[in-house]
Order: C-alpha cells, then structure tokens, then sequence
C-alpha cells in the first residue's frame, strides 16, 4: 500500500512538473513581439522615446521632430505631420502553430493560431509614413480545446509572463499623442 502512494505522489510530481514545463514554454511561444516603448524624457521642452524603430525626439519650442534609426536620422517641423495612424493587423502565426501542435482544423481560418499586430505611424502630409511603434501578440485558437487555451492564457497572465499586448499599444498611442499636445500641436488621430 505504502508503495503504491508513492508511485502515485511520484505520478502526481511528474504530472505537474510536466505542466509547469509545458506553460512556460507557451509563455516563451506567446510572449510579446517587439513593442519596446521607452519615454527617455517627458518635459516641457522636450519629449523623447525609445522605440524598436530608433528613438523619436520631439522638441516642443522648435516645433521640430526627429526620429533616429540605424539607417540614418530623418528631421520634420511638427507642422508637417498630417495625423497619428494606429493600426492593428493580424496574421497567421504558422511557426508558433507548427511548434504548439499542428493538426488538420488549423487549416481552417477560424482556427489558426495569429499574432495581432498594432503599429503607431506618423503620417506626413508629403504622403510619407514613418513607423515609430510596433508590438506583437500571439493569440492562440484551438478546436474544441478553446477553454483549455483560455486556462492557460488566464494562469499565465496572472504568473505575469503574458503581456496586454493591445493594452500595451493602446498605453504608448496616449503618450505620443499628449507628447506633441505638450507642445502645443495637436495632431489628428482618425
């Protein structure tokens, strides 16, 4: 008798550990694409952030604007921005499907696996656009099994290792935005 609750405590063990190996593999599968948002420097003068892109200077009493990446630094008067465009895409996340576990249903639009993408443009009124911000979230879809992926989604986001991806986007949109209002421009958000 003795032996048996022992296989069974050592069963259980395994069961579990299993399961806390398996989340946080998923959390490695669903953590956040990109999405690096920084304010650097938030002050009457000047507003500065770090992004995936470069960094986005704004300084508010030259009215100018401009953004640094590794190809090269592009400079705007703040006048020359025709509107903040917030985008959100999504696609089919085929890798992450493919490493998850791959069966026939995910062929189906209804069911594959996507990565929401939201994306902060400033549109120029040349017809220019120039990325500032982009972040990533995988959201997972499964046959039959949705209630399971929504278990694991909640246990993970509580654990803190999922990001509000769309919160996330939705955060770094205000502060651009009350970045230029600072400075007395307000740009059109559609």
């Amino acid at each position: 008798m003795l032996m048996l609750a022992g296989q069974l405590a050592l069963a259980l063990l395994l069961i579990g550990a299993f399961l806390f190996v398996a989340l946080l593999w998923l959390a490695v599968i669903w953590s956040m694409r990109k999405g690096l948002f920084r304010v650097r420097l938030d002050t009457a003068e000047w507003f500065v952030v770090e992004t995936d892109f470069g960094v986005v200077r704004v300084h508010h009493p030259k009215r100018t604007f401009t953004v640094t990446t590794p190809k090269g630094t592009q400079a705007c008067a703040l006048t020359d921005i025709a509107s903040v465009r917030f985008t959100q895409d999504d696609t089919w996340a085929y890798m992450a499907e493919f490493l998850t576990g791959f069966d026939i249903t995910d062929l189906l639009g209804r069911y594959q696996d996507r990565i929401n993408w939201y994306t902060i443009k400033l549109k120029l009124k040349d017809g220019r656009d120039i990325p500032i911000f982009t972040a990533g979230g995988y959201e997972p879809r499964e046959f039959l099994c949705q209630w399971w992926v929504n278990g694991e989604t909640s246990i993970l986001a509580r654990a803190g290792l999922l990001k509000d991806v769309k919160g996330h986007a939705h955060s770094a949109l205000d502060q651009v935005l009350q970045g230029f209002r600072k400075g007395g421009i307000h740009v059109p958000f559609p």
